[in-house]
C-alpha cells in the first residue's frame, strides 16, 4: 500500500476500534494525525467520536494531535462529548485538551454544548471540571443551560447551575431564557429546578411572550401550575397584546384555561386586534370554555374594531351549542356590525337552519336588511339553503321584499339556479312576473342563466313568456337550445316571432 491507502487503513482502523491493526500501521509509520475522508477527520476524530477507548490511548501515545480539527472545526473532544464518551472525554482532557476545552466549531459550539444538549451529565461535569466555560453562546446564541433545558435533562441542567450558569441568560435576538424552553416542552422537574434557582417567571422575550404563555400554548398544564405557583403574571400582555388566556382557548385546552382562570385571568381583554376570548371561543365552538367564561363575567355582547360579537361568529359557523349559551347568557340577537349584518344574515348565508330558528326563537328581526338593503331571506335564497328559506319564510319573511335594483330573492335564487328553493319561494306567494329595475322578470334571469330546470318551474306557475323583450329573445342570443325549446313548447310568442325564430335558430348554431 501506498502512503495515501495506509493512512486510509490507519482512519478505518481507528474507527471500528480495531487497536492491533491501528498498533500495526503506527508502527509502520503512518502519520497518527493523518487527515482522512471528505471532512478530514484524523484517526483520533474517528476512535474518540466511537468511544473506542483503548485506540485513542494507543493514538494518544503514538503523538496524535488531540486538538486537531475536522473541516467542521470539531475536534476529537467535540465527537467525543457529543457521543457522551466520558472516559475518552477524560483521556483527552489529561492528554492536553483541556488547554482547548472552550474551542468553537463551525456551529459557534464548544464541547460543552453537546454534552449538555444530549444530557450526558457525566461528560458535562468533566468538561466543567477543566473549566469549561458554563455561559458560553453557541449557535442561536444558545448556552448550555438553553440546550440541557430544550431538552428536559434535568440532572444536567442542575450540574450547570451548580457550576454557575446565569439561569436568566437570554439568546440572542429571540430572547428566549431557560425557562421559556422548558416552559414550551412541557419539562416541569427541568422548569421546577430552574425556578428554584432564581429563574425569572416573568421573563418576556423578543415577542414579549412569557414562559406561561409558552406552556399554555402547548397545554402543559403541570408546567402551568407551577409557574402560577412562582408568582407568574395571569394577565401579562405579549406583543399582540394577548395574555396566556389567549393560546390556552384558541388551542381547546380547557384544564389549561380552568387554572387560568382559578388564578384569576381578565375574561374581557381584548387583543390588538379587536378580538375578546369570547370571540375566540365562539368561533370554535368550544361551549364548554364559553360557558366558562360568561361563568367568569365575561361581557357577551363584547365587539371587535369590525362591531361584530361572539354571537357572529357562533353564527356563521352554525355552533348550536355555542349560539344556545350566548343566547341563555342574553346576547343581543338585534345588533348589527359594520356592515349592518346580524347574526340571522350570517347563519342565513351560511344556512344554518337549526341556528336560524334558534335566532328567530330568541326574538331576530326577520326582515332587518344590511347595508346594501338584504334582509336574510335574500342571503339564503341566494345559496340555495332551502330549508332555511322556509324557516324564514314560516317566521314571517316578506318574500316579495324588494332591495337594491328593485331584486328580490326569487329574482336571486333563479338567478344561481337553485330550482328547490324557487319552488319553495313560488309556493310561498312569490310574484313570477315582478320586475327589478330594468323590467326583467325572474324567467329572463333563468332565460339568461341558461337554468332550464327554473325555466320549467317558473312556466309551471305561469311565468309570462312574451314581455317585450321576451325571454325568447335573450335564450336565441345566448345559445340555450334546452331553454329555447322548454319556451316554444309552452307557446312564447312576440310581435316579432318570426325575428324571434330566426333568432333563435342562429343562436342554436352558435351553441353547437
Amino acid at each position: 500500500m501506498d502512503k495515501s491507502q495506509k493512512e486510509e487503513a490507519l482512519c478505518d482502523a481507528a474507527k471500528n476500534g480495531d487497536t492491533d491493526r491501528v498498533k500495526q500501521l503506527l508502527e509502520e509509520g503512518v502519520n497518527p494525525s493523518a487527515a482522512c475522508g471528505i471532512l478530514q477527520m484524523t484517526p483520533l476524530h474517528k476512535a474518540a467520536g466511537n468511544g473506542h477507548h483503548e485506540t485513542v490511548s494507543a493514538l494518544l501515545a503514538a503523538g496524535a494531535d488531540v486538538n486537531a480539527q475536522d473541516d467542521t472545526k470539531s475536534s476529537p473532544l467535540h465527537l467525543a462529548a457529543w457521543k457522551g464518551h466520558h472516559e475518552t472525554v477524560s483521556a483527552l482532557l489529561t492528554a492536553g485538551a483541556g488547554a482547548n476545552v472552550n474551542r468553537k466549531d463551525i456551529w459557534q459550539e464548544t464541547p460543552l454544548h453537546p454534552a449538555a444538549e444530549n444530557g450526558h451529565h457525566e461528560t458535562v461535569s468533566a468538561l466543567l471540571a477543566a473549566d469549561a466555560d458554563v455561559n458560553a453562546q453557541g449557535r442561536l446564541q444558545k448556552t448550555p443551560l438553553h440546550l440541557a433545558a430544550e431538552k428536559g435533562h434535568h440532572e444536567t441542567v442542575s450540574a450547570l447551575l451548580t457550576a454557575g450558569a446565569d439561569v436568566n441568560a437570554q439568546q440572542g435576538r429571540l430572547q428566549k431564557t431557560p425557562l421559556h424552553l422548558a416552559a414550551w416542552y412541557g419539562h416541569h422537574e427541568t422548569v421546577s429546578a430552574l425556578l428554584a434557582a432564581g429563574a425569572d417567571v416573568n421573563v418576556q422575550d423578543s415577542e414579549r411572550r412569557t414562559p406561561l404563555h409558552l406552556a399554555a400554548v402547548k397545554d402543559h398544564h403541570d408546567t402551568v401550575s407551577a409557574l402560577l405557583t412562582a408568582g407568574a403574571d395571569v394577565n401579562v400582555q405579549d406583543k399582540w397584546q394577548r395574555t396566556p388566556l389567549y393560546p390556552a382557548t384558541e388551542n381547546g385546552h380547557h384544564e389549561t384555561v380552568s387554572a387560568l382562570l382559578t388564578a384569576g385571568a381578565d375574561v374581557n381583554v381584548q387583543d390588538r386586534r379587536g378580538r375578546s376570548l369570547l370571540d375566540l371561543a365562539a368561533d370554535r365552538g368550544d361551549h364548554e370554555t364559553v360557558s366558562a367564561f360568561l361563568a367568569a363575567g365575561a361581557d357577551v355582547d363584547v365587539q371587535s374594531e369590525w362591531q361584530s360579537i361572539p354571537l357572529y361568529l357562533a353564527a356563521i359557523r352554525g355552533h348550536h351549542e355555542t349560539i344556545s349559551a350566548l343566547l341563555a347568557a342574553g346576547a343581543d340577537v338585534t345588533v348589527q356590525d359594520r356592515q349592518q349584518r346580524t347574526a340571522l344574515h350570517l347563519a342565513a348565508q351560511k344556512g344554518h337552519h337549526e341556528t336560524v330558528s334558534a335566532l328567530l326563537a330568541a326574538g331576530a328581526d326577520v326582515n332587518v336588511q344590511d347595508k346594501w338593503q338584504r334582509p336574510p331571506l335574500y342571503l339564503a335564497a341566494e345559496n340555495g339553503h332551502h330549508e332555511t328559506v322556509s324557516a324564514l319564510l314560516a317566521a314571517g319573511a316578506g318574500v316579495n321584499i324588494h332591495g337594491r335594483l328593485q331584486i328580490t330573492p326569487l329574482h336571486l335564487a333563479v338567478y344561481e339556479g337553485h330550482h328547490e328553493t324557487v319552488s319553495v319561494l313560488l309556493a310561498a306567494g312569490a310574484d313570477v312576473n315582478v320586475q327589478d329595475s330594468q323590467g326583467y322578470t325572474p324567467l329572463h334571469y333563468a332565460t339568461d342563466r341558461h337554468h332550464s330546470k327554473c325555466v320549467e318551474v317558473l312556466l309551471q306557475h305561469k311565468a309570462d313568456k312574451d314581455k317585450k323583450t321576451t325571454p325568447l329573445h335573450l335564450a336565441a342570443e345566448k345559445g340555450h337550445p334546452e331553454t329555447v325549446s322548454a319556451l316554444l313548447t309552452a307557446g312564447a310568442a312576440g310581435a316579432d316571432c318570426a325575428d324571434c325564430i330566426r333568432e333563435a335558430c342562429e343562436g342554436l348554431c352558435r351553441a353547437y
